[in-house]
């Protein structure tokens, strides 16, 4: 068994990471601390004993140096961070490190090896090893000289019975609404289509008031197709979250060539919603561009266009 470790999650993101991560942790530790941000500190659930959660204010450095303090005084052997990256680890970076502990963490944008001088500090002054979501992503950072493995993010919840009304098919898209990460124009277009399949629903998996959901809800409404989304009103609870998938017939990535870091989600970023598609084994609906990646073992249902993807819909 591993000594005691400790996963950090900085930010309000990336909390869809922390279950698998605190699995695999309780299960070959002894005890396992997490640091969390006190924002979404209720959004993590878990069962072990050998595991303390500790909900902290990082949007203050006062709260990084607390946290310094804590992993020295508790003599952590282990730091993971969910999420490797960005302002405030850079900031946990200028803090004196110590021997005998080891940092790795979860690398959500490997392309930031490359092109941010902030990840290069981090990767010089502190990450050992960085863990990456997708197998495909690995040769890519091994490629720039750096020690990579890939690691599971996602495990599926069991099933707590069926939700779905009989007869009723339903394609997720899970995740906030965010123009920036998926062809949400694409989407109302296929909402649009007289053959669209009329026993088909698009859940849109998440609260709909954040980022871009409300304007891609009154554009839904001016067309006409409100009635063939399911959307919420508030934040998803894991609970409701992995009902609607183990119900769900297929998802849809929404990923295409004019889409921001499309070149990127194919060699150096992974979008969540692939990595769900692996952990509930549900097929994805996706651009044929990335049928010929090297690596990409997605459970995939590839399309050309719009029209070949209306097909696989009413296939799947």
């Amino acid at each position: 068994m591993t000594e005691r470790v400790a996963i950090v999650e900085f930010y309000t993101w990336h909390t869809e990471c922390l279950p698998q991560q605190i699995e695999y942790w309780a299960q070959h530790s002894n005890e396992v601390w997490l640091f969390i941000n006190k924002r979404v500190a209720d959004r993590v659930e878990f069962s072990h004993s050998n595991v303390t959660l500790v909900a902290m204010d990082f949007d203050h450095f006062a709260g990084l140096l607390k946290l310094h303090r804590a992993i020295r005084k508790n003599n952590i052997k282990q730091v993971i961070f969910n999420t490797a990256s960005g302002s405030k680890m850079l900031q946990f970076c200028l803090l004196p490190r110590w021997r005998n502990t080891r940092f790795v963490g979860i690398l959500h944008n490997a392309k930031k090896l490359e092109t941010s001088l902030g990840q290069k500090f981090i990767s010089h002054r502190l990450i050992e090893h960085y863990f990456v979501l997708s197998a495909y992503i690995v040769e890519y950072v091994r490629s720039l000289g750096y020690s990579c493995s890939y690691i599971q993010a996602y495990k599926a919840l069991p099933p707590t019975g069926h939700i779905k009304q009989q007869g009723e098919r339903w394609a997720i898209v899970p995740g906030t609404v965010q123009y920036t990460r998926r062809d949400y124009n694409f989407l109302l277009h296929l909402l649009q289509r007289s053959d669209f399949p009329h026993n088909t629903k698009v859940v849109l998996l998440s609260n709909i008031n954040a980022a871009n959901g409300n304007d891609f809800l009154s554009k839904c409404r001016a067309a006409g197709v409100e009635d063939k989304i399911i959307y919420f009103n508030s934040y998803v609870s894991s609970t409701i979250f992995a009902q609607y998938m183990n119900d769900a017939d297929f998802l849809l990535a929404l990923i295409h060539s004019d889409t921001p870091f499309f070149a990127e989600y194919q060699t150096s970023k992974v979008s969540g919603t692939f990595l769900l598609a692996d952990a509930y084994d549900k097929p994805m609906l996706i651009d044929k561009a990335f049928a010929s990646i090297k690596g990409f073992n997605f459970p995939s249902v590839f399309y050309a266009d719009m029209d070949e993807c209306i097909s696989k819909m009413k296939t799947y």
